[in-house]
């Protein structure tokens, strides 16, 4: 039997190799393994079919093993601020796992004004591959109480915590079980009362109360809180993908975009 991503690969592309936007993103990152390639011209054509791709201003697919390619933004490939591609700081590990944070003094800056998103309409995604309960901001950033743009994945024990903008419980906040911290983690604000929080195909939670405050002034980090520019609650967790970008507007889409993630990370032998 033909590999699928191959066949997609060549049905898909107009010029009988890669879908344009993926092979620039291999190009710049350096992935020369085919299976690789092959995943991320798979991911592109997923995101595209399913009219994913327009929401998106970041996607970090962390593939290809080391801190160079995992630096590179998919949809905009360059090695620039303006492009958000990500500078590691602190200690970090790289390998075919994805990327994984010492806990201490890592974290990544993604150079994505959190303002910059339309108030009450983005989304952020982790794709979580460890089991492990902390204390700890795996994206976001915050100058206090009424403006943060956060996820804890798992905190406290098989807990989710999401701020958008304020700490409100069912307005700004949602925190609920999650049934075991491993997975992909959705967040998406898609108006003024309506923010989603989805583990792989499952709804978690949804906001129903008219949110306050506002989207801090500062860069999202992965891995790490951007607290008024000083990072702190540093996470342990083993990241294999995370977007940010506008709101996904809808369940479908959020299901969509679960189905085209997990398809990619098991076609890479890490789903979870």
């Amino acid at each position: 039997m033909p590999n699928l991503n191959v066949v997609r690969r060549i049905l898909f592309s107009g010029n009988g190799g890669h879908d344009h936007d993926a092979h620039a993103f291999i190009d710049a990152a350096g992935i020369t393994n085919a299976a690789q390639q092959d995943a991320i011209n798979a991911l592109v054509i997923d995101l595209k079919e399913a009219n994913l791709w327009s929401f998106m201003l970041a996607i970090y697919p962390f593939v290809g093993g080391n801190a160079n390619a995992h630096m590179y933004n998919l949809k905009n490939p360059q090695n620039t601020d303006a492009a958000y591609r990500l500078s590691f700081v602190g200690g970090w590990t790289h390998n075919s796992n994805g990327v994984t944070p010492n806990g201490t003094t890592g974290y990544a800056n993604t150079f994505l004004l959190s303002n910059s998103l339309t108030v009450n309409d983005f989304h952020f995604s982790f794709y979580n591959r460890t089991n492990v309960t902390e204390a700890s901001v795996d994206i976001g950033a915050s100058t206090g109480m009424t403006d943060r743009m956060l996820m804890y994945v798992s905190y406290p024990t098989d807990t989710t915590i999401i701020d958008a903008y304020d700490t409100t419980d069912t307005a700004g906040r949602i925190i609920v079980a999650n049934g075991g911290n491993k997975g992909f983690f959705i967040a998406s604000r898609e108006s003024s009362t309506i923010m989603r929080a989805y583990k792989n195909s499952t709804n978690l939670q949804n906001t129903n109360l008219a949110t306050v405050g506002t989207a801090p002034n500062l860069k999202l980090y992965i891995g790490a809180l951007n607290n008024s520019g000083t990072a702190d609650s540093f996470s342990t967790k083993n990241c294999a993908f995370a977007t940010i970008g506008s709101s996904l507007q809808s369940a479908v889409n959020i299901l969509a975009l679960n189905t085209a993630v997990q398809t990619f990370n098991t076609s890479l032998s890490r789903n979870v």
